[in-house]
């Protein structure tokens, strides 16, 4: 049974007649008549009756009907599919990650680039969690790239992985051993991001139980800027280990913090993304 051969028996049951049946195919006559003849050798049984004014179906093809509809619905479904998926050759797709996550999106970036190496791709990183979702929502970009706590209820989403973050120091300022506490932290001066921002509103959450606020040294909305006060003797600063670790570290050192203060992502998305976007998110589900 072959699904040119089901076509025919759709086309004529819909139709009416042959010759008509023909003709909505781009087939000739007698090619149909061939295709069906050899499907209802196969089944042992005639599919249709003939007269003068057309043709109807039999008892064995009004069986076969409704099964063959969904043969070709489902390979329709599956060439969609297959299509949606060639598109991405030639697609494009947006991805907004939010600054302090920016290592973390461009290794999801270059991830999704070795799997589609055809797809375009657009990549921005504002400062703020709450203008990648509103990017997300009003379609300026396929993907945003942000923390956990930020991931708004109706907007599809997946997990992206867990940023570690490290205290970085002056050189030569550090405490010793392995990792500072939260406390030893609110005690020095900070750079922190800039007030107003998701990002400073969670480095302030850090702190909220401690009886001291810490000591601000400066607000800074760029991370190489604070390393480079860092570097310069300013102040501490927190940092995400995946961009300490592309770093020099010339002028600092990087402590572990106790409680681990790591932050969740998630890969966000509209409601009816796009084969890309989907791509996206299904990637970090494999």
């Amino acid at each position: 049974m072959e699904l040119h051969q089901l076509r025919c028996v759709i086309a004529i049951a819909e139709h009416g007649t042959f010759t008509d049946a023909a003709s909505a195919l781009h087939l000739s006559q007698p090619a149909l008549s061939h295709a069906v003849a050899r499907l209802e050798k196969e089944l042992g049984s005639r599919l249709f009756h003939r007269n003068s004014t057309g043709a109807r179906l039999t008892a064995a093809g009004e069986a076969l009907l409704t099964p063959a509809r969904r043969a070709l619905a489902e390979v329709n479904s599956a060439q969609t599919a297959v299509q949606a998926v060639a598109g991405l050759l030639s697609g494009q797709l947006s991805v907004m990650g939010v600054r302090t996550a920016a290592v973390e999106t461009a290794d999801l970036v270059v991830r999704f680039h070795r799997r589609h190496p055809g797809v375009r791709l657009l990549v921005e990183q504002p400062t703020d969690d709450r203008t990648v979702v509103e990017a997300v929502r009003n379609a300026r970009c396929d993907i945003g790239v942000i923390h956990g706590t930020e991931v708004p209820p109706d907007l599809p989403h997946v997990p992206a992985g867990t940023q570690e973050l490290l205290a970085l120091f002056p050189e030569g300022t550090a405490p010793p051993g392995e990792s500072v506490t939260v406390r030893y932290l609110a005690e020095v001066p900070l750079i922190v991001p800039l007030s107003g921002t998701s990002t400073r509103t969670r480095h302030d959450a850090f702190f909220r139980n401690l009886a001291r606020r810490p000591t601000i040294a400066a607000e800074c909305s760029d991370h190489s800027t604070a390393i480079e006060l860092v570097r310069g003797g300013l102040g501490a600063t927190l940092i995400s280990g995946s961009r300490h670790a592309r770093i020099s570290t010339d002028g600092v050192v990087a402590r572990r913090v106790r409680p681990d203060l790591s932050p969740d992502l998630a890969a966000i998305r509209r409601p009816h993304g796009s084969p890309a976007a989907e791509a996206f998110l299904r990637m970090l589900t494999t």
